[in-house]
This record gives structure tokens, C-alpha cells and sequence, in this order.
């Protein structure tokens, strides 16, 4: 982590030789936001919503409830602790409770700078985290190119969607270097114009609208893509299961993929803020 002035910038430049095999769970999303350091656990009031939440029983919560609280344990101990406190837990339950704990540790942390806004696709691993998710615009575009018609027709109409696509992402990019409320208007009102779009190719309308449907995630409409959290008031704190408070399309990418994550933090407290974003890529 370098240091200059207030203004501080960490990386994850690549995964460690020693790092564990890849898997897509939320426990791997917290091990590359911390630089694969030793996990970190803990029973507090946040683990214990998140559980609850999830779907966990009344009887495994009170269990859980008297695992000693508000301390940061690492893998091994929490493992042992559940084993005596929370005998004969099924595989599902046991990826709640771990997954619970140690978003719950991350969020806590004082000693690594605590990521308040992911850039990345919308697989469900990466929620709770962080207190917001930008889904990045590249990777809702990668769904419209597995699409595969037979059809000339169909393909035609393909091609046709998804260059208004990218020309509306274009227009994005374009904001971000010149934001105004002009421009954030109109393009609210196209989002709303292309992703209404009906084609009469049934797989392609489906996607059209699934897009479409994120839009109820967007933060403050079409200004999203330009705005930084650091520019926008009354988003302070850590996130906590059921506070993830937007979750929005933004025109940004990184630029550069070195390995599997990249983490920028332009903020000066523990909480990464300002032009951050972390990418996952396969």
C-alpha cells in the first residue's frame, strides 16, 4: 500500500503462488479483497442477521448466539466452534454461518482498507460484501454475445440491438468526462427507449428486458456512471446484511488485468472511497 499526501492506493496485482484454488464463493471475493491473508471470523449482531436472513432456523441462530461474540477468530477455532456449539450442520448452513462471520470480520476490520463499492457482473457471490455493486457494462454486454441465432432474421436483429448497445455505452463514457443534469436526463430517457425495445426474437427480448430490469438498481438514475462515492453525500459507513443500499449499471472498466482482482482506493480513511472499483475476470 503506497501513501502520498492524504490520498492513499492499494492493488491486488495478481494471485499469490500459495493461494488457495479458485472457487466462486463469497469467501474467495473476501480472500482477494485482503490480499489472501488468513480468513477472519467473527459472531456479531451483523453475522447474526445476515444468518437469519438467509434462511438459517431459529434453533442453529440461538446456537449460534452462543459462540463468543465480537471476537475475531481465525478459520480453524471458527470451524472447532461450530462443530461444538453447532453439531451436525448441513453443507448449506455451514456456507451461510462462514460466510456471515466473515463478512461480518472483513466489515470490522481496522487494519485493511474496507472496499464500500465493487465494479463486477451480477453473480450473487459478490453481495453483502460491500455496501454497493456497480454491475459493470462490459459484462452485461458478454450476454448478448451468447446469443446464437439461426436465423438470418434473428441475427440481423441481433447485430442491430447490440450496436445501439455499445453506442449507448459510448455515450456513457462520454458523460463520465463531462457530467451534467442535461445530460443525465437524456440519458435516463434512453436507457428507458432502448432496453423497452421489442425485436419479436423471443431469446433477444428476454435479454432486452432483464437489462432493463436492473434499472430499478441504478443510484440516482444516469448520473451513476460519472459519480464517485466520494462525491456523493450521506454514503457513509459499513455495509451490513440487508443495507446494500444500490446496485447500478456504470460506465467503467478496468484498465489493466493483472490476474484475478485490481483494487484502487483514492479515499484517505479505512473505507476504500473516491475512483475505486475492483474487477474479477476469469
Amino acid at each position: 500500500m503506497g501513501k502520498t499526501g492524504t490520498a492513499t492506493s492499494s492493488a491486488i496485482h495478481s494471485i499469490p503462488p500459495t493461494s488457495p484454488p479458485l472457487t466462486k464463493d463469497r469467501l474467495t471475493i473476501i480472500d482477494v479483497l485482503t490480499n489472501y491473508r488468513p480468513r477472519r471470523f467473527v459472531v456479531n449482531t451483523e453475522a447474526l442477521g445476515y444468518v437469519e436472513a438467509s434462511g438459517l432456523s431459529a434453533v442453529r441462530c440461538r446456537q449460534l448466539a452462543q459462540v463468543p461474540g465480537d471476537v475475531t477468530m481465525d478459520e480453524a477455532r471458527m470451524q472447532a466452534l461450530l462443530e461444538t456449539h453447532l453439531p451436525g450442520l448441513g453443507p448449506q448452513q455451514r456456507k451461510w454461518i462462514l460466510d456471515a462471520t466473515a463478512v461480518a470480520a472483513y466489515h470490522a476490520d481496522v487494519e485493511f482498507p474496507v472496499v464500500r463499492l465493487l465494479v463486477c457482473d451480477d453473480a450473487p457471490q459478490f453481495t453483502l460484501v460491500t455496501e454497493e455493486l456497480a454491475l459493470c457494462w462490459v459484462h452485461e454486454g458478454r450476454h448478448y454475445k451468447k446469443l446464437l441465432p439461426s436465423i438470418p432474421y434473428h441475427q440481423t436483429l441481433l447485430e442491430a440491438f447490440v450496436q445501439r448497445f455499445w453506442l449507448y455505452y459510448a455515450q456513457l463514457l462520454a458523460y463520465r468526462q463531462q457530467p451534467t443534469p442535461e445530460a443525465a436526463t437524456r440519458l435516463a430517457g434512453e436507457f428507458e427507449t432502448l432496453f423497452a425495445t421489442v425485436t419479436g426474437y423471443q431469446a433477444l427480448d428476454e435479454r432486452i428486458a432483464k437489462t432493463h430490469a436492473k434499472q430499478s438498481c441504478l443510484a440516482d438514475g444516469a448520473d451513476a456512471p460519472g459519480n464517485s462515492l466520494a462525491q456523493q453525500p450521506g454514503r457513509t459507513g459499513s455495509a451490513r446484511p440487508g443495507a446494500q443500499t444500490r446496485c447500478e449499471l456504470r460506465a467503467a472498466h478496468p484498465r489493466g488485468r493483472h490476474g484475478l482482482g485490481h483494487v484502487h482506493d483514492a479515499g484517505g480513511d479505512r473505507y476504500q472511497t473516491g475512483s475505486q472499483f475492483l474487477s474479477l475476470h476469469p
